[in-house]
């Protein structure tokens, strides 16, 4: 992904390897990872270090406040439904409560309903993770069901709500 992105205060771009070690340093947080799905904890420099080199970034961008990386925000492409992904995001614990990663998501919600052409997006959250729920119902999700997943980052089952964004929701009541 080349795309870059400038929100009021924030730049999203593609990741680096330069970005392993504020990645690494980010997520090995147990106040982050208990609410991902897919991450580990503890989170080490050469787990990031292989995820990068992994080139499984194509729809993933870097949240840069001020030349420093603070979260990341990506689409993981649903291969079961054609024009559909996943939102997915995670924001370091120093910068929350300052609705960085809603405008942050936001831009990506216009790079995806856009540029990218995509009509539908899902996304999800752990039960008691009020600030993520509040992100995706102010973005324009709609609460659809609930799933048990399987956690690395709690290495154990926990509940999930289940969101999804078509992008005739995100245009509106006038887009038609």
């Amino acid at each position: 992904m080349r795309n870059t992105i400038q929100t009021r205060r924030l730049g999203l771009r593609g990741l680096r390897e330069s970005d392993a070690l504020a990645l690494a340093q980010l997520v090995n947080n147990p106040r982050i990872a208990c609410n991902l799905i897919a991450v580990r904890h503890p989170y080490t420099l050469d787990d990031a270090q292989s995820w990068l080199r992994s080139g499984n970034q194509a729809h993933v961008f870097a949240v840069i406040l001020k030349k420093e990386l603070i979260g990341i925000v990506g689409l993981e492409p649903d291969p079961s439904v054609i024009s559909s992904a996943e939102l997915g995001y995670w924001l370091g614990e120093p910068w929350w409560g300052r609705g960085l990663m809603a405008e942050a998501a936001s831009a990506v919600l216009g790079h995806a309903f856009t540029s990218a052409g995509l009509e539908r997006l899902t996304s999800g959250c752990r039960y008691g993770n009020e600030a993520s729920w509040r992100i995706l119902s102010r973005l324009g999700f709609r609460h659809v069901s609930h799933a048990r997943v399987y956690s690395l980052g709690r290495s154990a089952m926990m509940e999930i709500a289940t969101f999804e964004l078509t992008r005739r929701e995100w245009l509106g009541p006038f887009s038609r």
